[in-house]
C-alpha cells in the first residue's frame, strides 16, 4: 500500500519530496525507490530515530529533521515548490491542512493520506453537507480529488476508521496570498454558524452585508453551504478592499 501511496505522487522522480511524520520509514522507503533528488523527512517523534538513522545512514537522499511541522521554518529555507507526500495523523489533520494552505506558494502537489471522513470533507463540492471550511480553503488554492480509499485493516495498529488518499495539485491562478487571511475569517465565521442565514452568520465580519451581497448577486437568505469556493474567494476580495472587521481564527 505504502508503494501505491507513493506512486500517486505526480512527481517524485528527481524532485524534492517532504515527507511529513515518516514514522517508522515504511512509506519513506516507498519514496525513495521512486529516485527522489532529495527526500526530507519532518519527524516530531524522536523515539523513530531507531527506525530512520539506519534507513539514513544508507540513502544519501534522505535527511531527517526531528520537530513540529506545524512550528518549523523548513520550506521558508527551499528555493522553488516542493511536492509533500505524507500519511497524517488522524488528530492533527486539519492544523496540517492549513499548515499546507498558508505555506502554499512554497508546495507544488500533495498527496496526502488521512482520515476518510476529512478527505471527504476538503474535496467536497458546495450545496452538499460535507462542504464546509476546509473545502473553501483548500479548493482556492489547489485542485483536490480523491485517489484511492483504504480500509482500516491496512494500518497497525488498527484505526477506528477508513482511510484516503488525496491530491492537491496547485491551481493555475489561486487565492493571492494577501487575501487568505479575509477568507479564513469569512469562512469561519460563517461555516460556525452554519445552520443560519448567510447574512446573519457574516455579520460577524461584515458592518454591511447586504450591500456586498449585492455587488455580488448574493441571496442573504441562502445557508454557507450553498456558496461556491469561487463566490468566497469574490468575498474575501471585497472584504480586503471594504477594510471590515479584523478577526483572526487559526482553526479548522
Amino acid at each position: 500500500m505504502c508503494d501505491k501511496i507513493a506512486l500517486s505522487s505526480p512527481e517524485v522522480k528527481n524532485s524534492c519530496i517532504l515527507e511529513i511524520g515518516p514514522g517508522t520509514g515504511h512509506l519513506t522507503k516507498s519514496i525513495i525507490k521512486l529516485g527522489p533528488s532529495k527526500l526530507i523527512a519532518i519527524e516530531k517523534d524522536t523515539r523513530m530515530k531507531q527506525y530512520l538513522t539506519p534507513l539514513q545512514s544508507r540513502c544519501k537522499v534522505l535527511e531527517v529533521i526531528y520537530e513540529d511541522i506545524l512550528a518549523s521554518k523548513f520550506l521558508l529555507s527551499i528555493s522553488e515548490p516542493t511536492n509533500i507526500i505524507a500519511n497524517i495523523p488522524y488528530n492533527i489533520s486539519s492544523p496540517i491542512l492549513l499548515f499546507i494552505v498558508r505555506n502554499a506558494k512554497k508546495i507544488r502537489s500533495a498527496t496526502i493520506t488521512l482520515q476518510k471522513e476529512v478527505a471527504e470533507r476538503v474535496c467536497a463540492s458546495h450545496n452538499t453537507k460535507k462542504y464546509g471550511r476546509l473545502s473553501v480553503l483548500c479548493q482556492s488554492i489547489f485542485h483536490c480529488s480523491k485517489l484511492m480509499d483504504i480500509p482500516r485493516q491496512f494500518f497497525y495498529p488498527t484505526p477506528s476508521v477508513d482511510s484516503c488518499t488525496i491530491l492537491l495539485t496547485q491551481k493555475e491562478y489561486p487565492i493571492p496570498t494577501s487575501h487568505l487571511t479575509a477568507l479564513e475569517n469569512i469562512t469561519k465565521s460563517a461555516f460556525t454558524q452554519r445552520r443560519k442565514m448567510i447574512k446573519t452568520s457574516l455579520s460577524r465580519v461584515w458592518n454591511n452585508t447586504s450591500c456586498i451581497f449585492n455587488a455580488l448577486s448574493i441571496n442573504g437568505n441562502i445557508r454557507a453551504e450553498n456558496i461556491s469556493v469561487d463566490l468566497y474567494v469574490q468575498l474575501a476580495k471585497h472584504w480586503i478592499e471594504c477594510g471590515c472587521k479584523e478577526l483572526l481564527y487559526s482553526d479548522a
